[in-house]
């Protein structure tokens, strides 16, 4: 049996304290301990935490797949006030304790995950916000540095485009490793924020990369800006 909760941004914590969520499992009992995004395994001799999440531009989607068997969920994101991109997966169960997986590309609000037998996995995804709005369509492409800078727990990155583009925006660390996927789709001529809050990420360094590509599959723009982000 698998059970899928939805939470829109900023609602997560309301719903933990009220102890909204709590699921018997073939292996034990997986409930919520404290406010933000924590869980706790009962079924075995130490507990099982996941990270927190408090960041009002985060969604998070319970999956609990209470079931003796691996299972392929699709999952789709409605209602939310902007797009996402991307969701990553915290596994827990008997024997991982919130284990981050992969990024899953998230493709028409849509996605799916396969779910391990008798566990609850937490997906984690941030809100790209609307367009700016703006008067005039932007002469060029541009990458802003981001603000605040250095940050914590949160930050800013602005863009614009000049021309219909499909864009892509990446975070990567200083050994070139793509550690989040902010934005990556056709984007019209005009103004854009995205709002970055790390999850499982040290302090550090780390590199915003964007990249466009027009509609002649050319690429029309490339440019890399530094972030400096305090745990």
């Amino acid at each position: 049996m698998v059970r899928l909760m939805m939470v829109r941004p900023g609602v997560w914590p309301a719903l933990l304290r009220r102890k909204a969520m709590s699921c018997p499992t073939m292996r034990g009992l997986f409930d919520p301990v404290s406010c933000g995004f924590l869980w706790q395994f009962r079924g075995r001799r130490t507990p099982c935490f996941s990270l927190p999440i408090k960041s009002s531009s985060k969604v998070v989607i319970v999956a609990l797949n209470m079931g003796s068997s691996s299972v392929g969920q699709p999952i789709r994101i409605q209602n939310i006030p902007g797009t996402i991109t991307a969701m990553t997966p915290y596994v827990t169960s008997r024997t991982k304790n919130c284990e981050q997986q992969s990024a899953l590309t998230v493709t028409a609000g849509s996605f799916v995950a396969t779910l391990a037998d008798s566990s609850i996995t937490t997906f984690v995804g941030d809100v790209v916000s609307d367009v700016e709005e703006g008067t005039t369509i932007p002469h060029s492409f541009q990458l802003f540095q981001n603000y605040p800078n250095p940050f914590n727990p949160s930050t800013t990155i602005r863009f614009e485009i000049a021309s219909t583009a499909h864009v892509t925006l990446t975070i990567h660390d200083v050994l070139g490793r793509m550690v989040a996927n902010l934005v990556d789709g056709v984007h019209e001529p005009n103004r854009y924020t995205v709002r970055w809050s790390p999850s499982g990420l040290g302090s550090g360094i780390y590199l915003v990369r964007i990249a466009a590509r027009g509609r002649d599959g050319f690429v029309n723009f490339v440019s890399t800006t530094k972030v400096v982000f305090i745990k």
